[in-house]
């Protein structure tokens, strides 16, 4: 008899061995599942991290005070984020007559630098502008290189030799005194764009100045808003070529700079302060000269009443339309995107149609 002996494992043994791997190879799997979860959400807080620096807002550098609307513009197309702004006459406000609060003054005292206009159109300004410490620096664009000044007198003079006669000079001391209250020059340079273009290039440089870093955003904000400055200035000269007839007649003498590039004629009821009122003879001068100039169109501000212009309008047979001279842009009209650019290109289009341009 032959016995066999078979050598049965213990199978106990064999699923208890059989459990260990299959739980150590679920560990693995498990490990470097969890391993690749925590790579790919590392990378992901990277890739966010580089997102969010990249897209976050430039901090501000400088505060700077501005006088009023064109001026603001200016600095806020130059400056872009690097800068904040403070106005010091508020929009809608009448930019001639500007009273400064108390908070006001104490902040433009905190201001890195202010842009104003001299030459006597915004007096409260100049005045709080010459009390500023020597921290807060001072930048008047009215002085800018390249700003060719219209005499105040000169245009008085002008307007005598050819509104009425040698022997009608004998004014009261009053009908002057709207020339004198601004200085020597007229002081509403921004109604050029070639002028416009002129503070751009003196405030890149006084912001560049202040903040040597931003020098770069500087000079390629002002090169490209200088660029649609000049754009401007050649649909002006282009629309205002050929016209029926080339005297502007405004309640306000404010348009004396767009009248000169465009080789136009002003006459004014009212001189450079909107405020003063002409007197009857005055009045009656004008409506010679408009009805001589054939006038169609009297033109007086958005911001001012409309009595005087209609006074003449009606006693010549024309009709009345309006300007806007940017001394008081509404804050309606900021928020509906208004700019200096759509401002001027509407007044181009009313005046070209009022002296039949072609």
């Amino acid at each position: 008899m032959i016995l066999i002996f078979v050598m049965v494992p213990d199978m106990t043994n064999i699923q208890n061995r059989a459990t260990r791997r299959a739980s150590a190879l679920l560990l693995a799997v498990v490990l470097v599942a969890c391993g690749g979860a925590a790579s790919d959400e590392a990378a992901n807080d990277t890739v966010d991290d580089a997102t969010a620096t990249s897209s976050a807002p430039v901090a501000p550098v400088l505060s700077v005070a501005v006088s009023f609307y064109p001026v603001e513009e200016i600095v806020a197309r130059i400056g872009g984020e690097r800068v904040t702004i403070l106005r010091l006459v508020e929009p809608g406000d009448n930019a001639h007559e500007a009273e400064l609060t108390a908070k006001t003054v104490e902040r433009l005292g905190e201001s890195s630098a202010v842009f104003y206009l001299s030459g006597g159109f915004q007096p409260a300004v100049e005045k709080a502008v010459d009390a500023l410490p020597s921290s807060v620096r001072a930048v008047d664009l009215f002085e800018s290189d390249g700003i060719d000044h219209i005499s105040a007198e000169k245009t008085h003079d002008e307007d005598d030799d050819h509104d009425h006669d040698d022997d009608d000079h004998d004014h009261d001391d009053d009908d002057h005194d709207h020339d004198h209250a601004h200085g020597s020059d007229d002081p509403h340079i921004w109604l050029d764009p070639a002028n416009m273009a002129a503070m751009a290039r003196v405030a890149a440089e006084a912001l560049t100045n202040l903040d040597p870093g931003g020098a770069s955003v500087y000079s390629a904000n002002a090169g490209a808003y200088i660029a649609e400055l000049d754009a401007l200035g050649g649909e002006i000269d282009a629309a205002l070529a050929t016209c029926a007839t080339r005297t502007l007649v405004t309640a306000h003498d404010a348009f004396g700079y767009l009248a000169r590039r465009a080789s136009l004629k002003t006459v004014s009821v009212a001189g450079l302060n909107p405020e003063d009122e002409p007197s009857a003879r005055q009045l009656e001068r004008i409506a010679t000269a408009a009805s001589a100039a054939s006038t169609r169109t009297v033109f007086f501000e958005v911001s001012l009443p409309e009595d005087l212009a209609r006074t003449v309008a009606d006693s010549i047979g024309a009709g009345v339309d309006t300007l806007d001279a940017l001394e008081g842009v509404t804050r309606q009209t900021l928020a509906d995107g208004g700019t200096y650019a759509s401002i001027m290109r509407d007044n181009l289009s009313r005046i070209a149609d009022a002296l039949g341009c072609s």
